[in-house]
């Protein structure tokens, strides 16, 4: 969040320098005359932070997948997660079954510890 912050302060200067046109879209990342970055340069940027790392390099949008996956098995509504990636939550329903039944044996085994006897 303190990157993110100094980010957005550094762009509020970069506004005031080029004039109300820049960055019109309140974009979080933009080039440098403040329209929206070219699809290529992003991939191109990630590619060699990834690289830099030495880390493998996992796809964009496979990220975002592991992103839902992740929250969907930490017990996030399929709701919530739906909402966090702008998509409909039938839609998160049908891509990530796979995540939901072990959800549902979870749900079923706290249940069930809610009517065990206890001594």
């Amino acid at each position: 969040m303190k990157i993110l912050s100094k980010h957005r302060i550094q762009q509020g200067r970069e506004k005031l320098l080029h004039g109300g046109d820049y960055n019109p879209e309140d974009l979080v990342f933009c080039n440098s005359i403040g329209g929206r970055p070219r699809y290529r340069k992003i991939r191109d940027s990630y590619k060699s932070m990834v690289k830099a790392t030495g880390l493998p390099y996992i796809p964009p949008h496979s990220l975002r997948h592991t992103h839902a996956t992740l929250l969907l098995k930490d017990g996030h509504s399929v709701k919530a997660v739906a909402e966090r990636l702008g998509d409909d939550p039938a839609t998160i329903e049908k891509t990530y079954a796979h995540v939901l039944p072990s959800m549902r044996e979870a749900i079923v085994k706290s249940i069930e510890c809610m009517f065990e006897e206890r001594p």
